[in-house]
């Protein structure tokens, strides 16, 4: 058999395996029809990217590498694939202007996304250990009595500009997903700076 007789494929036979020059390609259940697809040998060089994902490559190759400013790090570029559910129901996008958009994808069901800059976490998001307040008995779901009675504890241990810091990193770290959460974090955090006279100096490393 030559190179210009070769198929695309051949039945896949689990007792001998591939001929030469072909892979396996697994048998799997189509999502559209249901249909069970048979395992295959399909020829390696059929099995190579396509032209539009070769010029992709080459293209990100001759690009020019891209510099961040100070606390963002560089994104690579990659590409979205989107599900069945997407392209029927659409997905939202937030632009800075504070509009958002309902985007349906229903041309494609991939879009490249370029490489971009994204800012880096602030480290005091990282340092934060889970437990550290809740250990003294704090929780933002109590009275503020209570809440304000394990804060002090919580001094004892951190020090009040520790306990500061550690409900400063918890209001931020909630602030999106739970806002409610963020505000009383917020409030205490406020209330020990009060509490405490802890001034702006006290608060540097």
């Amino acid at each position: 058999m030559t190179s210009q007789t070769r198929k695309a494929s051949v039945p896949y036979n689990p007792f001998v395996g591939c001929p030469k020059d072909y892979k396996k390609r697994g048998a799997y259940t189509h999502k559209v029809s249901g249909k069970r697809i048979p395992a295959l040998c399909i020829l390696k060089k059929a099995s190579q990217a396509s032209p539009a994902s070769r010029s992709r490559s080459r293209a990100q190759a001759q690009a020019p590498q891209k510099t961040c400013p100070a606390g963002y790090v560089l994104r690579k570029g990659y590409v979205r694939k989107f599900r069945q559910s997407v392209r029927r129901k659409g997905y939202s996008v937030h632009r800075k202007n504070g509009r958002t958009y309902r985007i349906f994808p229903k041309k494609a069901n991939e879009v490249e996304v370029k490489a971009a800059c994204v800012k880096v976490a602030e480290p005091a998001v990282a340092e934060l250990k889970r437990g550290q307040l809740r250990k003294h008995g704090y929780q933002y779901r109590l009275s503020d009595e209570f809440r304000r009675a394990a804060l002090k504890k919580a001094g004892q241990e951190h020090t009040p500009t520790g306990a500061y810091k550690i409900l400063n990193t918890a209001t931020k770290l909630a602030r999106k997903e739970k806002p409610t959460a963020a505000k009383i974090f917020a409030a205490d955090r406020d209330w020990l700076r009060a509490e405490y006279a802890i001034t702006g100096s006290l608060l540097k490393d």
